[in-house]
């Protein structure tokens, strides 16, 4: 069982960074693209905070750990 959560922990924090790199290469093409751009950037921002928090949200081993992972 606990290789399952480590796996699943992986492939979160894995799209959180892939996200990141998304976001950030948007950001540094930003003059090939029109006004969607800002959007779009926050969107994959908000999308990386998110599968980080729900992999260390797995990761807690507490119950007020999760209810902070679940905060975000």
């Amino acid at each position: 069982m606990h290789s399952q959560i480590t796996t699943i922990v992986t492939i979160f924090i894995t799209a959180g960074v892939l996200n990141l790199y998304l976001s950030l290469h948007v950001l540094i093409k930003r003059h090939h693209y029109t006004k969607i751009i800002y959007l779009f950037m926050a969107y994959t921002a908000l999308i990386a905070v998110y599968c980080f928090a729900a992999g260390f949200g797995l990761l807690a081993t507490s119950i007020e750990e999760v209810k902070v992972w679940t905060v975000f």
